[in-house]
């Protein structure tokens, strides 16, 4: 639960300058990863789906379903990384709520990276709808005169949503776990009745769990609405 752990390297290995070496953040990114691997290995398991195969086949249609009318058809390829993102979130974001747990989705880099994702989806589609003449998704109809202003404002507020997607996320996990570290230090210091801020710490644990779910909600709404613009054009 503790975001604030050091960040520690447990086996260190550098190549041509860059860092591989395995740490605890390397162990929490790869927690989510092996369920995702999980989650679709039951997936079609069976002509005739039973146990958790009808789990796994319950979330992956309603995700689907949901993601799908977010996009469109038009950007149908993008669903399947779309849904392992929101899987992949969900899990880092409850995983941090582990005692001892080094907390992924509260780390800046982690995030963006998960935006650039998002971003390779979005010109994935940008090429796809325009061509090489991807440029004209920022040109806005309005007088001539004014084009030129506009096509600068809209390429800049485009380039900046990695940036916000990355901070949006940070910001909101980093904000619970402070709250949560406070009522963990003010219940070892509070001289009264300590039942009070234990009541407290479980009630914002479980609204943390929910805002697990919301955050990784946001996020891919965000990614489905930015991949829907590029893929349906102004």
């Amino acid at each position: 639960m503790d975001f604030l752990k050091e960040y520690h390297r447990f086996v260190e290995i550098y190549f041509a300058g860059l860092d591989f070496s395995i740490s605890n953040l390397t162990l929490n990114l790869l927690y989510p990863s092996f369920f995702i691997f999980i989650f679709y290995l039951f997936l079609n398991v069976g002509y005739y789906p039973q146990g958790v195969q009808n789990f796994y086949e319950m979330i992956y249609e309603n995700l689907y379903s949901f993601i799908l009318g977010q996009v469109g058809k038009k950007a149908e390829r993008c669903i399947p990384c779309l849904m392992s993102l929101a899987v992949f979130i969900v899990l880092l974001n409850l995983s941090n709520l582990f005692p001892w747990n080094y907390a992924a989705t509260s780390q800046f880099m982690v995030n963006f990276s998960l935006a650039i994702i998002v971003f390779f989806m979005v010109f994935f589609m940008g090429f796809k709808h325009y061509g090489i003449h991807i440029w004209k998704h920022f040109v806005v109809d309005v007088p001539l005169f004014m084009q030129p202003f506009l096509f600068i404002l809209e390429l800049l507020s485009f380039s900046i949503r990695p940036l916000t997607l990355a901070v949006r996320l940070s910001v909101n996990v980093i904000v619970g776990h402070l709250i949560l570290h406070i009522l963990g230090k003010m219940s070892l210091g509070f001289s009264g009745d300590k039942l009070i801020t234990l009541v407290f710490s479980i009630g914002f644990s479980i609204f943390e769990v929910l805002v697990s779910f919301l955050q990784a909600y946001i996020f891919i709404m965000l990614a489905c609405i930015y991949i829907a613009e590029m893929s349906l054009g102004h």
